[in-house]
């Protein structure tokens, strides 16, 4: 008997993987609220000594999503998250999808110049960066159509038994919104959306220009769901990469 050929592609998957998956047309977002209800208080965020639940990370993006519906965001209005990686960038990226936003992040290792060209290419009306980095990217933002700018700090991160360790101080800029202020604010979630996962705008991530200046490549809900629906950072389907502005 001829022995049975594993196809090509799927040689190094364990024998008792799926084949192929199913990913529900549903926003990003619902994801984390699915988990959030499903294990509340399963540890979502890990940052130096500092622990986010899946539940406090439901909580937070619910009233980042008030708060940035607060300022005046409307469904499809672009947000720029120029971040690091930390407990900010999680909170800010599910709150603007719960409002209704776009997700556009913007590295803190960009020149002034390549920040300006991806604010402006983007449209980008709010910005959420460090108070660290605002000497960085603010100079430029007169530029730009950026109108309200959020600054974060990790000094809100700190712990009372890291702090003595690694202490950090908490910057004042003038003319912004504190991120940590506006978690405080507002306490219920965002007023509801209507959105088709399929059709609706969620993401414009930039390639590297390393053959002329950066693309947007504009990305749908139902398109990020890929990386999430499996519980790991599963890759893009070449076919997800087909929208570009």
């Amino acid at each position: 008997m001829e022995k049975f050929k594993i196809p090509k592609n799927f040689k190094a998957s364990p024998e008792d993987w799926p084949r192929s998956l199913n990913y529900p047309p549903i926003p990003v977002y619902a994801f984390l609220e699915q988990t959030a209800h499903r294990n509340p208080n399963g540890i979502a965020v890990v940052f130096e000594g500092m622990e986010l639940t899946y539940g406090q990370l439901n909580e937070l993006s619910s009233r980042f999503g008030a708060a940035l519906q607060g300022l005046g965001l409307k469904k499809g209005d672009r947000v720029a998250v120029h971040l690091p990686n930390c407990p900010h960038f999680a909170i800010a990226y599910y709150g603007i999808l719960k409002a209704g936003g776009v997700f556009t992040p913007l590295s803190p290792l960009l020149s002034a110049r390549e920040s300006s060209y991806q604010l402006n290419d983007s449209g980008a009306e709010i910005l959420i960066t460090l108070d660290e980095s605002f000497p960085d990217i603010g100079p430029v933002l007169s530029e730009t159509e950026v109108k309200r700018v959020i600054t974060a700090s990790l000094a809100d991160c700190q712990t009372m038994l890291t702090a003595p360790l690694n202490r950090i101080e908490k910057t004042s800029i003038p003319a912004t919104l504190d991120m940590a202020s506006l978690l405080d604010e507002y306490e219920s979630g965002p007023a509801e959306v209507s959105l088709d996962a399929a059709k609706d705008l969620a993401h414009i991530s930039y390639t590297g220009g390393t053959t002329g200046f950066p693309k947007g490549v504009h990305a749908h809900s139902s398109k990020r769901c890929v990386k999430h629906d499996a519980g790991g950072p599963l890759a893009e389907r070449r076919g997800d990469r087909n929208d570009r502005r």
